[in-house]
C-alpha cells in the first residue's frame, strides 16, 4: 500500500519506505522480506510436529505468495499490486490456522 499511495504519502510528508529510500530499494527489501517469510513458514515443520496438511496446504500458498512477489517486482511495482498484496495476508491466515488445525486433527481423522 505504501507503494501504491507513495505519492500522497510524499505530499503528506509521511517517511514510508518508498518515499524515503526509492522505489528499486523498496521493492528489493520486499522480495528479501517475502522469501524470509515463506522461509519461515516452510521451516515450521523442523520445529513444530505437523502432519502432511501442513505441508498440503503451506507449500501451494507458499509458490503463489512468491509467484505473486515475482510478478509485482517485475512489473516495477506498477500491475498486480493488489493480488500480491491479498495473496500475502491471505496466507498470513493460511500459515496461522493450518498449525492449529493440524494440531486438533484428531477431532477430525480417526486413528484406530
Amino acid at each position: 500500500l505504501a507503494i501504491k499511495y507513495r505519492y500522497d504519502y510524499r505530499s503528506g510528508d509521511i517517511p514510508t519506505l518508498p518515499v524515503a529510500l526509492g522505489l528499486s530499494r523498496t521493492l528489493y527489501q520486499m522480495g528479501l522480506y517475502t522469501f524470509a517469510y515463506v522461509g519461515v513458514a516452510l521451516a515450521t515443520p523442523f520445529f513444530f510436529p505437523s502432519s502432511w496438511f501442513y505441508i498440503l496446504l503451506t507449500i501451494p500458498f507458499s509458490a503463489k505468495v512468491l509467484w505473486e512477489a515475482y510478478r509485482f517486482i517485475k512489473s516495477e511495482a506498477e500491475n498486480r499490486w493488489l493480488a500480491f498484496f491479498l495473496w500475502t495476508n491471505f496466507s498470513v491466515l493460511v500459515f496461522l490456522y493450518v498449525p492449529v488445525i493440524d494440531k486438533w486433527n484428531f477431532l477430525f481423522l480417526d486413528r484406530t
